[in-house]
């Protein structure tokens, strides 16, 4: 007995059904890959952040303790000219202790409003170590702040609790901050906490921080106009807990 071969093809209703299956799948895998890969980019920003800690101690302890007086290291892309291949600067004094370029850089990519693109944040060094705070504050839109005062640089071992005070943070370039004088690259002035262009939350709401001891933690800002972090962190160094705006 021949048996004669016979092909279907699939029906209308079960390509619909394929396609409503695949379509279901891909709006649930989605957010997990996004997800995965915000965590992927977080993880190795905070990798990038404990060896910059790593660098300073280095210098400081080649100083006798003495933190640096200006920004650690900067990084610059001269008012846009560069913003889409950035190029890092690093000042000779610091240049012996950081020899992959990279990890000056947050692999953290943020919509730049500024520039009008998509940038690299990079890593603000808090220069509140870099000396005193001055004792007059400066009136901005909406909060008195204050700025250093010196920069002779902070010795390590007047800091009481080097476990709260953050060294680096991620942040943005070259915006100026409210009262600023100017934009002040890569490093962090109080003024800065109500600068949304300077500090962008851009990990999930949040940022890496990087402290004196050497731990890096994920946290969110403020909030009420502050995008820094402020419960239980010492920004000027001075062992007073919860610093909103450094406004003492």
């Amino acid at each position: 007995m021949i048996r004669c071969r016979t092909d279907r093809a699939f029906t209308l209703i079960e390509l619909l059904v394929v396609i409503a299956i695949i379509a279901i799948l891909a709006a649930i895998l989605f957010p997990v890959f996004i997800t995965a890969r915000q965590n992927a980019a977080l993880s190795k920003c905070q990798s990038h952040q404990k060896e910059l800690v790593q660098a300073l101690m280095m210098y400081t302890d080649a100083w006798n303790g003495r933190l640096p007086w200006i920004q650690f290291l900067t990084y610059h892309d001269f008012g846009g000219t560069l913003a889409r291949y950035p190029w890092v600067h690093m000042v000779r004094l610091y240049e012996p202790y950081v020899k992959n370029f990279n990890i000056l850089l947050c692999p953290q990519k943020y919509y730049d409003t500024w520039y009008r693109e998509v940038r690299h944040q990079g890593y603000a060094y808090n220069e509140c170590l870099c000396g005193r705070l001055s004792t007059t504050p400066i009136k901005t839109s909406r909060f008195d702040v204050y700025f250093i005062a010196d920069r002779d640089g902070r010795l390590l071992s007047s800091i009481p609790r080097v476990s709260r005070t953050p060294a680096f943070f991620c942040a943005m370039s070259f915006h100026p901050a409210p009262g600023d004088y100017g934009p002040n690259g890569w490093g962090w002035e109080p003024a800065d906490a109500l600068n949304s262009y300077r500090m962008t939350n851009a990990h999930r709401g949040g940022s890496n921080y990087a402290f004196l001891d050497g731990h890096v933690r994920w946290l969110k800002p403020s909030g009420g106009g502050v995008y820094n972090a402020t419960d239980g962190l010492d920004y000027d160094g001075n062992g007073t807990l919860g610093d909103a705006l450094v406004l003492r």
